[in-house]
């Protein structure tokens, strides 16, 4: 930050220009202010013709205490990714809360933003405002100063000159230890301010123990530690708090939940896992930025539910079919957008919408072409249905019912080259079943790979962290079924649909699959459970993962098959998929160890995984500062934006679930990626979307690709099962051209 001016301390006060937020002052000291000028400057770039020129710190906090209390626009700014800190990346979520209504003022945000009427920024003396401005001095009445974490040199870099306590870690998980046994864990404790910090600790229960104190003073820059140890005397989870109590003005207080498990065994050394590991607050915190490339969102059709998907058929140039999550299949008109109905699966469907909120997993989530359909007429469907009869594939013990069972089915057009030619619906052919435990994590993708064969994906079977619901593992492997193969879920797999030699009769294992016993091809003994049996379905392609939601082949290099994994609390990540690949889930999210933690809330740590087994990293990932769920997509192979063309395009669903948060729209900085996560990586860029001021708009279910390459965004609003405005959305050029883009590439 540069100021034109003789070193002085500089404070936020009132009447001042939007960019800058700083009033003069004339307390001696070195030039700082007290502000996060970093993101007044963010809201200054995104609102330049608003009428909010006495903007200040109090357009997000109603007093000048800093992260409390907040204001209701503060909160809405913090729940969606506004998180303290001078260069975070506020945009995303100044973006995401403009179609919210943070106060009783008539209008949403931005309208408020544009009038000068937010109360974040009025006048205190002005009858109706419900928000104050810190004064020139940092403080209002009998409020003190603003928090250390708020001064910022006019260098552009931060300062705390009081004292500034920081753990690395909000938890300590020693895992399972066997009861009577004592494990041990540190946890270091930093000063990253000025002034020394005077430190107590103490626990809240009897099992866990301080066994080394921290030093009762840490000097500024300086750190301590603690040395804790749990014994416990019976089988179950435990739990503690470690209390630190400090004179940090701003956290007297840090609490640090501990967890540890006793048994009565250890696992078999056969399981996979991660050594026991400290919890990652933040383990990706570099920002996702936008990128050079600009595109435009072109509304194509709308009128679909909650729609998730849309692909072409073979040689169709015209057409667009968008799979809606409610059972219908449509076919849009690309030139006029026009649809008409292609297939309803609705009424085969498990009965849909959980929780009061129409939300669901489930239903209609995938479809796929054949290779030859203008000559065979075949169709393919991954349908959520009712537990009517036996499943060829399942986890649930015996007597136990599943949640619901997800089938392929094989589908016959009497007469495709007719344009108006639909599904006939009594051609179903069933080719496999599989009990799902719950409701959640059912993948769904079906696609045909350059090998003319089928690949599905399987979620882990749902829950939470590959173990059931609360840790009751019912439908879960010991080890996660994503970490199973002797089983179907947590795997993609490739069948030939054609084929008869799988346990049911009803489609072929291809005899190039890596898991197949090719000796047993002859006498059909493998797939199904028999195929099984070895520990390795002879069906699966490659294992590890926990929900691939949406993979796709690479339509100008047939070896690249590109598939993006749903993380767990921590890391969503794609991976570029081979044949035997073990993917790492429940052992990894993403390059991080996992925890599961038992029948509590699972979490990324800092352990290192060295294998057995051999787990495959992913060649992109990110965090959940930047959105909850990935939206796998497509390598652009089209030709109306040039710049875009061998880098694969995804998204995310969303940043959270509040309904108005729209999805972001992601592409991988590097061109025509080869190899896996092991040697070859990427960054993640964010599209530029001039004019748009919401954003994509929508929640991003998933993306579509017509026979010309060109891609679509397709979602709806809510993510839900509700309401009629489901929409699909042509990625095309900026209004600008990106003729005039600069490419480039890491």
């Amino acid at each position: 930050m540069n100021f034109l001016l003789p070193p002085q301390r500089f404070l936020v006060g009132v009447g001042v220009a939007l960019g800058a937020c700083m009033a003069l002052g004339t307390l001696s000291g070195p030039s700082e202010a007290w502000a996060h000028a970093g993101y007044v400057q963010q809201f200054n770039n995104r609102y330049p013709a608003s009428q909010t020129g006495n903007a200040s710190c109090a357009v997000c906090h109603s007093d000048s205490n800093g992260g409390s209390p907040w204001n209701a626009y503060g909160r809405d700014l913090l729940a969606n990714g506004g998180g303290v800190g001078e260069n975070g990346n506020l945009t995303p979520a100044l973006q995401a809360v403009e179609q919210l209504n943070s106060d009783a003022v008539a209008g949403n945000n931005l309208t408020e933003i544009q009038a000068g009427a937010q109360p974040g920024w009025c006048n205190p003396a002005t009858a109706g405002c419900n928000n104050q401005f810190y004064n020139a001095n940092g403080s209002i009445a009998g409020a003190g100063n603003p928090p250390a974490s708020l001064t910022l040199l006019d260098d552009g870099s931060t300062t705390t000159p009081e004292p500034n306590i920081q753990v690395t870690q909000a938890s300590v998980n020693f895992g399972k230890v066997l009861i009577g046994q004592t494990a041990f864990s540190t946890v270091t404790i930093n000063n990253t301010g000025q002034l020394d910090l005077t430190l107590n600790v103490a626990l809240s229960g009897p099992l866990f123990a301080i066994v080394t104190p921290p030093a009762a003073t840490v000097p500024g820059g300086g750190s301590t530690s603690v040395t804790l140890s749990y014994t416990p005397t019976a089988s179950g989870v435990d739990a503690d708090t470690l209390i630190l109590t400090s004179n940090d003005p701003d956290t007297p207080t840090l609490n640090l939940a501990l967890a540890g498990e006793g048994v009565t065994e250890l696992p078999p050394d056969d399981i996979a896992q991660c050594p026991t590991g400290n919890e990652l607050v933040d383990p990706l915190p570099d920002p996702i930025t936008k990128g050079p490339i600009q595109v435009g969102l072109k509304a194509v059709a709308d009128g679909f539910v909650n729609p998730l998907f849309g692909l072409a058929a073979p040689g169709d140039r015209g057409r667009l079919f968008v799979v809606d999550q409610t059972g219908q299949v449509w076919a849009v008109n690309l030139a006029t957008g026009t649809r008409s109905l292609f297939l309803d699966v609705s009424s085969r469907l498990v009965p849909l919408g959980l929780f009061g909120i129409d939300y669901d997993e489930r239903g209609l989530l995938g479809a796929a072409f054949a290779p030859d359909y203008f000559r065979s007429g075949r169709f393919y469907t991954y349908e959520s249905v009712p537990t009517d009869r036996p499943a060829d594939f399942s986890t649930i013990p015996t007597g136990v019912p599943p949640d619901h069972q997800s089938v392929v089915v094989e589908w016959r057009v009497r007469n495709p080259r007719d344009p108006n030619a639909v599904v006939d619906p009594a051609s179903a052919r069933e080719l496999l079943r599989v009990d799902q435990p719950q409701f959640n994590h059912n993948g769904g993708q079906l696609v045909f790979g350059p090998d003319k064969m089928l690949y599905i994906t399987f979620g882990d079977g749902g829950g939470a962290d590959d173990q059931g619901s609360a840790g009751d593992n019912l439908g879960h492997s010991l080890q996660g079924n994503g970490q199973d193969p002797s089983n179907l879920l947590g795997t993609i797999i490739r069948i030939n649909p054609r084929g008869h030699n799988a346990a049911n009769g009803q489609y072929g294992i291809p005899e190039g699959n890596p898991f197949v016993n090719a000796e047993a091809l002859e006498d059909g003994s493998v797939g199904g459970q028999a195929g099984c049996a070895d520990g390795f379905c002879d069906e699966i392609f490659a294992y590890g993962f926990r929900n691939p939601w949406r993979a796709s082949f690479d339509s100008d290099r047939d070896e690249v098959f590109m598939v993006a994994d749903v993380g767990q609390n921590e890391i969503e990540e794609i991976n570029m998929v081979r044949a035997g690949g073990n993917y790492g889930w429940r052992i990894k999210e993403g390059t991080f160890c996992f925890d599961h933690n038992g029948a509590n809330r699972g979490f990324v740590t800092d352990a290192t995984f060295s294998g057995p087994p051999v787990v495959v990293s992913p060649i992109a990932q990110y965090d959940h500062d930047e959105g909850i769920s990935i939206t796998g997509g497509f390598v652009y192979r089209g030709e109306a934006i040039k710049p875009l063309r061998g880098r694969y395009v995804f998204g995310d669903w969303a940043p959270t679930f509040v309904d108005p948060q729209p999805g972001r729209l992601f592409y991988l900085a590097t061109k025509e990626l080869e190899g896996s996560g092991d040697t070859s990586q990427s960054g993640i860029l964010e599209f530029q979307l001039p004019g748009q001021l919401n954003g994509v708009g929508i929640k991003i279910n998933g993306f579509g690709e017509d026979a010309n390459g060109e891609l679509y965004v397709i979602g709806s609003p809510t993510g839900r099962l509700v309401g009629t405005e489901g929409m699909v959305l042509k990625i095309v050029p900026a209004s600008s051209s990106d003729e005039h883009e600069e490419e480039t590439e890491e």
